[in-house]
């Protein structure tokens, strides 16, 4: 039924009323169905952007978010795809033209710290991915609760890239 509609109410429901658990089930759904195409198509138009989403579980979400090519509004990387940089910077790279906000993380969630030690010291590299991709970016943050991370030039090419940054804010970086 869901493929019948117009592509702005499909676009509306994928993207704005389900859960992206949902939507990697809808997606498996389709995989036996001829909606496929269907489905691709739908999540790869410039309008389809979702709201929000916490990067938090585990590096096969990213990939499957890679894959897709999905786009959000909204994004928070912690713990272990923070700790794989070059997937990171992939990621950072697909969804850069859709992101407004953008925070890298060393925990585990947002409701549990985790230590990164010396792993988390190159963040550096995502940030230069953030300076050269995210092109709408108007908030950024940056936390790390093991210990002072040096950004430098990196963060300086950040501010200087991203024109909409009104928002930044480093914990425990300089």
């Amino acid at each position: 039924m869901l493929f019948n509609l117009l592509d702005d109410a499909q676009i509306s429901i994928i993207s704005e009323w389900l859960h992206m658990k949902d939507l990697a089930l809808l997606d498996s759904a389709c995989c036996n169905y001829g909606f496929r195409a269907s489905f691709l198509r739908l999540t790869q138009l410039p309008q389809c952007i979702f709201p929000k989403y916490d990067l938090a579980a585990t590096v096969d979400e990213a990939r499957w978010i890679l894959v897709r090519e999905l786009k959000f509004r909204e994004v928070a990387m912690f713990s272990e795809i923070m700790l794989d940089t070059q997937l990171c910077a992939q990621l950072i790279a697909s969804l850069g033209k859709s992101l407004t906000t953008l925070e890298l993380s060393s925990w585990t969630c947002p409701e549990q710290r985790f230590e990164f030690s010396k792993n988390f010291l190159k963040i550096k590299d995502v940030v230069e991915a953030v300076a050269k991709n995210c092109v709408s970016l108007q908030s950024f943050t940056v936390t790390c609760d093991t210990s002072h991370v040096q950004l430098g030039d990196a963060l300086a090419e950040t501010l200087t890239q991203n024109k909409l940054l009104d928002s930044v804010l480093l914990d425990n970086c300089d």
